[in-house]
């Protein structure tokens, strides 16, 4: 199943969302308790040269109250049944939605409406009263404070007020504590897999792949190096099969040239212990020793061939060629060799020119080798075709046989160096590269070759497109 792409960024936001509702809930709550506990009125009030002292009197009527007449203000004195005590030219009692009006400067008289500075105090008979200075709505100036009349009740509030903020600051270092922590979690946890990951890749686990569930970026962290721990794996299994190879380079090349050196140091330890030998005999181990350095030559020329194609410097020298004539040379230089083979050479080659660019050297080293093929492994009366055709602006070139077929463990792999069949194990003069050279001139050319077995009524065929 496909990871969905959770980015980091989502991830944050998530969180942050998550610590803010935590916060918002944890203040609520704190304010819930300080509103419970908290009997004081918190009002908009003005300045305290307006608000006349009423604490330890019974004669209201001798306080000055002309700046508060000027302002169009004045003060009345409640008991705590909300009943007028001051002035008392009407009776009145107030409710307690009447209170809340005034304080919050609702109250209405003769259709204008006033506010109410309330404040609790004791008189001289130490008797618990209520003031209450009205002021215009318009009068007061817009300054929320908290206004607590009594001592006590201010010690008791600011206590309050204390542990509030102390549980308030407690639960949001909580928070940050625990969101840090899952942020940390949900961030360190891919870092340290990753990290993991990366110790065992350095210590040579190069199957190593991770696989997580996490944010998008972490995902493509993890992607990334997986793709750098299959491309290390890969080369070095790379570089394990070059030094298969060139350990099996050496092998083969040594094994090639001792077979001819073996002949010709034989021959010669052969002349040399009987130099009374005929001279005809003698001849003819020298000529068989000559052979044998030729075939070791060919050997080296080879191997040299080889190497060359590989260097990174090599290029090919192309140049704009009949490949039709070029093909028909090629046939005319070999037929005396096949003949003498005592193979049988059939050629359909038309005479309509076809002009390609290559390199001429390169591409009939490759056509040669695949002719030496079908000579070398197949039975004397093998009759070989060499078909030049053009299709769909193609050309192919075809060179196939009648003789032995190709055991399926070599046709798989017989574009490799130094693969041999069992009949060319023992023979000297094949080097098991000719199909090596003839692939690699074909890729630097940029053409391709197949193999058929069987094609049509020959037992196999090579194909150069």
């Amino acid at each position: 199943m496909e990871n969905r792409k959770k980015k980091l960024e989502v991830t944050l936001i998530k969180n942050f969302c998550f610590f803010s509702i935590v916060i918002v809930i944890i203040f609520a709550i704190v304010a819930s308790v300080i509103s419970v506990f908290n009997n004081s009125k918190i009002v908009n009030t003005l300045e305290e040269k307006y608000i006349v002292s009423c604490e330890g009197k019974s004669r209201y009527e001798d306080i000055d109250i002309s700046e508060l007449k000027r302002n169009g203000a004045w003060f009345e004195i409640l008991n705590t049944d909300y009943e007028r005590q001051y002035p008392r030219a009407e009776y009145k009692k107030y409710t307690s939605i009447e209170i809340i009006d005034i304080v919050n400067g609702n109250y209405e008289i003769d259709g204008k409406k006033y506010r109410g500075i309330v404040k609790k105090f004791y008189d001289e008979q130490n008797r618990q009263r209520i003031q209450v200075t009205f002021f215009p709505i318009d009068f007061l100036r817009v300054t929320p404070t908290i206004n607590i009349p009594l001592e006590a009740e201010s010690i008791h509030f600011l206590g309050i007020y204390i542990v509030g903020i102390i549980l308030f600051g407690i639960g949001y270092c909580l928070t940050v504590f625990c969101v840090s922590k899952k942020i940390k979690v949900e961030l360190t946890k891919p870092i340290n897999l990753l990290k993991e990951a990366m110790k065992e890749l350095g210590s040579g686990n190069y199957k190593k792949r991770l696989s997580f569930k996490a944010e998008y970026e972490f995902v493509e962290m993890a992607n990334s190096f997986n793709c750098m721990a299959q491309e290390m794996e890969d080369a070095v299994k790379q570089k394990e099969e070059e030094e298969r190879l060139r350990r099996q380079l050496i092998s083969d090349i040594g094994h090639d040239i001792r077979t001819p050196l073996t002949v010709v140091q034989g021959y010669l330890l052969t002349v040399i212990n009987d130099l009374e030998n005929s001279k005809s005999k003698n001849i003819e181990y020298l000529k068989r020793c000559f052979e044998s350095s030729v075939e070791m030559e060919q050997l080296l020329q080879q191997l040299s061939d080889y190497n060359r194609m590989f260097r990174v410097d090599y290029k090919l020298n192309k140049e704009l060629v009949d490949f039709t004539e070029f093909v028909k040379n090629i046939l005319a230089d070999q037929y005396h060799y096949i003949e003498v083979n005592k193979n049988i050479l059939r050629v359909e080659v038309d005479e309509e020119e076809r002009n390609i660019f290559i390199d001429k050297r390169e591409m009939r080293r490759a056509i040669i080798n695949l002719l030496n093929n079908a000579v070398q492994h197949n039975d004397e009366d093998t009759t070989i075709e060499i078909r030049l055709t053009e299709y769909d602006r193609k050309i192919y070139l075809v060179i196939a046989d009648d003789g032995k077929k190709i055991p399926k463990d070599i046709s798989s792999c017989m574009y490799e160096p130094f693969v041999k069949g069992d009949q060319s194990r023992n023979d000297s003069s094949n080097s098991g590269l000719g199909l090596a050279i003839v692939k690699k001139v074909l890729d630097v050319h940029e053409a391709a070759i197949y193999f058929e077995q069987p094609y049509k009524k020959y037992t196999k065929a090579f194909i150069i497109v």
